[in-house]
């Protein structure tokens, strides 16, 4: 049997393009906790930005200068706390007064309406689980900032293979949000096997990552990615040593009492590394 060698030469080649491509996008790439329904997950039902569950922690967990009993997983890749939180994109500032207190993991306009199997998969658990803390204190341990973290808590957040709006499902992307905490300190950890959208069939043409402090406002504009490039750089660097998977403090120190004042919220004083700010009240 004869071969066309240049015929040969063009698959191999087109191949090896499309292998690259791949492992660019992060197919390649797992994520680093366990989920599912063996893992003790709740899982999300497949509607559209009325997808949201309340799970309460095991433990009130600090968050940029309060504690926080419960979080909802929003189905726009975006994790609240006091309440649920539902729009699929945000153009203002960040952080910003006028914004809950939230974990943006990926937020862009998320549609896990077509569902699939093993797809369009929102899971969620709270749990001590000796696996998940010792996963979470392992990735911190290598940040610069964490190598003496010892977490006692784990909350953790999967989007598996989310399909954009509208029922658009020739792109998936694949991202799971850990809390890992103890009585003081807080740490997010970010991590992501599959890239592939940023915007949708809307007016969402950007995906948003970071997080927010509603009062102060404090928090952390990590990206904003609104390009093809932008999702490849993302996907294939990290701050600690593992492609795909970032790691934030959220909060370190003894966290302030509050004060009320006419019916206002005050802080007393902020948890940011030990500073403490003091509201005085005269006549």
């Amino acid at each position: 049997m004869r071969v066309n060698l240049k015929l040969w030469q063009s698959f191999v080649m087109g191949s090896m393009l499309h292998l690259s491509i791949k492992i660019q996008s992060g197919a390649s790439q797992t994520l680093p906790f366990q989920f599912g329904d063996s893992n003790i997950d709740t899982q999300t039902s497949t509607l559209d930005d009325d997808s949201s569950i309340e799970f309460t922690l095991d433990n009130p967990m600090p968050f940029i200068g309060e504690r926080k009993n419960t979080f909802y997983q929003n189905t726009n890749g975006v994790i609240s706390f006091d309440e649920p939180y539902k729009s699929f994109r945000w153009t203002g500032d960040f952080p910003t007064k006028l914004l809950p207190d939230l974990v943006a993991a990926y937020w862009t306009d998320i549609d896990i309406r077509p569902g699939g199997a093993d797809t369009n998969q929102l899971f969620a658990r709270s749990t001590t689980q000796t696996k998940d803390i010792e996963k979470a204190e392992e990735l911190i341990q290598k940040h610069e900032d964490g190598t003496e973290f010892s977490p006692k808590y784990t909350a953790v957040i999967t989007y598996n293979r989310v399909n954009r709006f509208s029922m658009d499902t020739s792109v998936e992307n694949s991202f799971q949000v850990a809390f890992a905490y103890n009585e003081t300190d807080t740490w997010v950890i970010l991590a992501y096997s599959q890239l592939e959208f940023f915007d949708a069939d809307s007016s969402a043409v950007g995906a948003l990552i970071g997080y927010n402090g509603e009062i102060l406002p404090q928090g952390n504009l990590i990206q904003n990615i609104s390009s093809n490039e932008g999702m490849r750089t993302f996907l294939n660097d990290t701050n600690c040593d593992q492609n795909g998977v970032y790691a934030y403090r959220l909060a370190k120190g003894k966290i302030p009492p509050v004060l009320w004042i006419d019916g206002f919220i005050a802080k007393i004083g902020v948890c940011a590394d030990a500073f403490w700010a003091f509201v005085g009240v005269g006549g």
